[in-house]
């Protein structure tokens, strides 16, 4: 149904897919971690454009003959544009879908150490989110990071996780420390370490003296 709706979409007429929605729109959609870290107002707005893309695309459709597909397109994107939270987890649903295509498709990430690191990071260490990974929380709540799903950790870890990884919450894509992350220590301490592992993060800073 996705790849279906998708090419009823772009396939009938000039829209660019590279250009629908504006990089202050669609940046934020593609590296969010999950639906509670996206600018304040963006589905709003997303909505906004959304319905002047079916506006458009549904008249595209009729003068091209297509009354019934155009019916059918206005009805679905109706539905969507005007629900902004159906909207967002339409969005989020097609990006889990895409980012298994994408990983079936090609390789996992080549991590940048293929040795796992033994050692857990210092309380006093400095982290920040890799301005490369790919990561989102799964509409089954697992964690997807660079190729890699994560689907058993311990409970708290993806409060972590989301913390880490989180560019309009959380750490906002700026660096932290250890003692920054919510939940308990070591389920912190540890979810900061599969991220370290899985070039999730990167330490800016070693361990400063006390």
């Amino acid at each position: 149904k996705i790849d279906s709706l998708r090419n009823q979409f772009f396939g009938c007429c000039c829209l660019d897919a590279n250009h629908l929605l504006a990089s202050s729109l669609s940046i934020p959609l593609l590296r969010a971690f999950d639906r509670s870290d996206l600018p304040q107002g963006l589905s709003f707005r997303c909505s906004a454009r959304l319905r002047e893309v079916a506006t458009k695309l549904t008249a595209i459709m009729r003068a091209e003959g297509s009354e019934e597909e155009a019916q059918d397109l206005e009805r679905r994107l109706a539905k969507l544009s005007c629900d902004p939270q159906m909207l967002m987890n339409a969005v989020f649903a097609l990006r889990e879908y895409h980012w298994f295509r994408h990983y079936n498709s090609h390789q996992q990430k080549e991590l940048r150490s293929s040795v796992a690191r033994q050692e857990l990071p210092s309380s006093r260490a400095r982290f920040r989110r890799c301005a490369d990974a790919s990561a989102m929380c799964s509409t089954s709540g697992a964690l997807l990071l660079n190729g890699y799903c994560f689907s058993e950790f311990p409970s708290g870890a993806m409060s972590a996780f989301r913390f880490c990884m989180g560019l309009h919450s959380g750490a906002s894509g700026k660096d932290f420390s250890l003692s920054d992350v919510p939940g308990p220590h070591e389920v912190a301490r540890n979810a900061v370490q599969i991220l370290l592992q899985f070039d999730g993060l990167e330490q800016i800073s070693k361990e400063m003296d006390a």
